[in-house]
């Protein structure tokens, strides 16, 4: 999706994400969120916002 807008020439500040472990998986998914989250930052230039709910 964020491919498609930046070839497009689309305007926007912050990347928004969310994340709802469970208490069995809280670990990986964090892990796996905050991966995604520097993918984001190095490939678009955009901050990151997080919500996160349990």
């Amino acid at each position: 999706m964020f491919d498609g807008l930046k070839n497009n020439g689309a305007r926007y500040d912050v990347i928004g994400m969310s994340l709802y472990p469970s208490t069995s998986n809280w670990q990986t998914l964090a892990n796996n969120t905050y991966s995604n989250m520097q993918n984001m930052v190095s490939r678009y230039g955009k901050e990151v916002m997080i919500y996160s709910s349990t």
